[in-house]
């Protein structure tokens, strides 16, 4: 009996010795609930990793797409970070921004429906950050791809990819060209006292951009590391415009009609940059990390519209022409610093930092009347607008693991300090305000796949500039966009209770607004004007 143990082990020996290597590969679940966040394994997913970032975010799961307007379901607003950047971007702007971003460099996508205490309080409750990929380490790798949709339009891009990375330097560059266009249709009702106006407005976007992004980081020491991210995006959109307006009586027929073309071109060039270092305290996992960012946004917006009013019987009436331009030269730049440490302590795992940043956006609006065939501009309908806004943030937050329990609570603390300008009102507006926010987390995990969460979080929902901004942004004659320079910010608090399994969450949540704000249109009986 010994004898045969002995020869057993003989052989294991053997068999062992002759393999030259060993590979564990561990491949991360799909979605993996965190106690204060879903994460989406973008690479792991087949659909998920053709396409651009937008294409992404509409596969993540929470995220819906709504009128050219991403929106986390159960929250009216969010905010996008790339990596460590924040993106002062929405609506159709940020969606563009996304359509340059290659689904192939992303890693992971983070659904952050309750932030904590880390992050900055705006956004009314919603963060979505994309992770991009680095570069493995000791390896080069240089890549080629492509994509092609057919919808009511084609669309397509092209674009490839280099890393490399060997010892302390790493580097890695994505270069994409892409262009395409997409059908966007708008149909309206609007009931005046004597008139019924059905509007029909079938838009095409079409548009080309070119997208790169530069990387690198050099390991200074064993215990320092610092890196560099630059991202340049260059858009050229273009927007054509069918408007129709059938104008019914009480009676149900048509009185008359108003058809009109219009066109918007607009270049945005899109230049953000990131200085991040990383510091390791110790082999317990303290750390120190620095960002230092810098953004900045340039825009030429033009919108040009022309038409006629016509009878029930499609013949046009005499003395109805209109034609209008508008013009927006825009400029936004941001900056910002920020610090963060982690001290995992044996009775708890603590991070705190602080932050500031500083926005100073520009516009400059004209509207021309072109009706005489000239453009003349109308200075009552111009404007130059500028807006400034300081915050500084300080937070502490701590987090827990007791055997099947997860808890984490976090306080931040932020100043705000603001100033618009309008030229055309010859108005100054400031406005400063001190709030604290409260996040609390806890998850109880009941099985390995299962777990149950709650969350609580108030957080601040400040108005964009373009919100604040008097000047009225017109379409047609009839319709036209106005902001309000004395909105003030609203504020939210938040509640969820979710219960998970490896694929699917059940997510139950309530939410109290104070101070709300959002566009309401308006219509003038006299002028049928919608604003």
């Amino acid at each position: 009996s010994a004898q045969q143990d002995t020869t057993v082990v003989k052989q294991d020996s053997l068999r062992i010795d002759s393999l030259t290597e060993v590979k564990i590969i561990v491949k991360k679940q799909l979605f993996e609930r965190k106690v204060d966040r879903l994460v989406f394994n973008v690479e792991n997913s087949i659909s998920a990793s053709t396409g651009n970032a937008f294409d992404a975010i509409r596969a993540t799961p929470g995220i819906s797409v709504q009128n050219n307007e991403i929106k986390m379901i159960g929250k009216s607003s969010l905010l996008i970070i790339l990596d460590e950047q924040i993106m002062p971007l929405g609506g159709e702007q940020l969606i563009n921004f996304l359509r340059t971003i290659p689904s192939s460099t992303i890693k992971s996508i983070e659904v952050i429906s309750t932030p904590p205490a880390k992050y900055d309080a705006k956004g009314n409750s919603g963060i979505v950050r994309i992770i991009l990929k680095k570069a493995k380490r000791n390896s080069w790798n240089a890549g080629l791809s492509g994509t092609y949709t057919q919808q009511s339009y084609a669309a397509g891009d092209l674009g490839g990819s280099f890393t490399y990375q060997k010892n302390k330097f790493s580097f890695y560059s994505v270069v994409y060209y892409g262009e395409g266009s997409r059908l966007l249709t708008f149909n309206n009702q609007l009931f005046y006292p004597n008139e019924l106006w059905n509007s029909s407005s079938p838009n095409k976007v079409s548009q080309k951009y070119l997208s790169s992004r530069i990387g690198l980081s050099y390991d200074i020491s064993p215990k320092w590391k610092l890196g560099l991210t630059y991202l340049g995006n260059i858009t050229n959109i273009n927007i054509d415009t069918k408007n129709q307006y059938v104008i019914q009586n009480n009676s149900g027929a048509t009185d008359y009609m108003i058809r009109s073309i219009g066109n918007t071109t607009e270049n945005p060039i899109i230049l953000p940059v990131n200085v991040h270092g990383i510091h390791t305290i110790d082999t317990l996992g303290k750390l120190l990390t620095f960002d230092l960012d810098y953004f900045n946004l340039q825009s030429n917006k033009q919108g040009n519209f022309n038409g006629n009013q016509l009878s029930s019987s499609d013949v046009i009436l005499p003395n109805t022409y209109f034609a209008g331009q508008s013009k927006n030269a825009q400029n936004i730049s941001n900056y910002s610093g920020k610090i963060d440490v982690e001290l995992p302590l044996k009775w708890i795992d603590l991070s705190f930092g602080g932050k500031f940043t500083n926005t100073f956006t520009k516009n400059n609006f004209e509207y021309y009347d072109r009706s005489s065939g000239n453009p003349v501009l109308d200075t009552g309908k111009s404007n130059y607008f500028t807006y400034r806004e300081n915050i500084q943030a300080l937070y502490i937050s701590g987090s827990k693991k007791i055997k099947k329990w997860e808890a984490q609570a976090g306080l931040r603390l932020e100043s705000t300090l603001t100033t618009s300008y309008s030229k055309n009102l010859n108005l100054t507006h400031h406005y400063n305000y001190l709030k604290l926010f409260q996040s609390v987390f806890t998850t109880y995990h009941m099985k390995e796949d299962k777990s149950f969460s709650f969350a609580y979080s108030r957080r601040i929902n400040r108005p964009y500039f373009e919100m604040l901004n008097p000047f009225r942004w017109y379409q047609t004659p009839y319709n036209y966009s106005e902001g309000n320079p004395f909105l003030q910010p609203s504020f939210t608090d938040n509640l969820e209770l979710i219960y998970g399994t490896t694929n699917n969450e059940l997510k139950v949540f309530a939410s109290h607004y104070s101070h709300d704000f959002g566009q309401l249109a308006e219509i003038d009986a006299t002028t049928n004007i919608v604003h």
